[in-house]
C-alpha cells in the first residue's frame, strides 16, 4: 500500500471546478493561418500550388485535426473540396515537415521559423483567440 501524506494532497490542483473551454472554430483557425501566411481565406478553395497557399492548407487541415473533432470528410466539405483525400494528403504533407522539421521562409520579411515553431504559434494564437 502506498501512503500519501497531507502536504502531498494539498499540492494537487483543485480538480472539482471543471475549466471550460469554447470550443475551437474552424474559421478561426483558416483566418489565423491566412493572416499569417498573408493569403487570402478565399484562396484556399482555389486550385493554386503557391508555396504559400499549400502550406496554408496544409496548417488549416492539421490544426483542425488537432484542435477540433471534425473528421477529414467535414474539413473537406470546409475548405470547399470535392474529395477528403486531398485534406489526407495535406495533414501528412504537414506531419512529414514536423518530423524532418527544416526551416522554412516565411511571406513579407517575416524570416524563417521552423514548421513545428510556427504549427505551436498558430495554436496558441487560434486557442487565445477562441478563449
Amino acid at each position: 500500500h502506498l501512503v500519501i501524506g497531507r502536504e502531498l494532497i494539498e499540492q494537487l490542483p483543485d480538480f472539482s471546478t471543471p475549466i471550460v473551454r469554447k470550443p475551437i472554430r474552424f474559421n478561426t483557425i483558416v483566418k489565423t493561418v491566412c493572416s499569417r501566411l498573408g493569403v487570402e481565406v478565399n484562396q484556399l478553395a482555389g486550385s493554386s500550388r503557391h508555396k504559400f497557399l499549400v502550406l496554408a492548407r496544409s496548417l488549416s487541415v492539421y490544426l483542425a485535426r488537432e484542435l477540433t473533432t471534425m473528421s477529414y470528410p467535414e474539413i473537406a466539405h470546409a475548405m470547399g473540396r470535392k474529395n477528403h483525400s486531398t485534406v489526407i494528403t495535406a495533414d501528412q504533407r504537414l506531419r512529414r515537415q514536423l518530423g524532418a522539421n527544416e526551416p522554412i521562409m516565411l511571406p513579407a520579411g517575416q524570416g524563417t521559423t521552423t514548421p513545428s515553431e510556427l504549427a505551436t504559434s498558430l495554436t496558441r494564437e487560434v486557442q487565445r483567440l477562441q478563449a
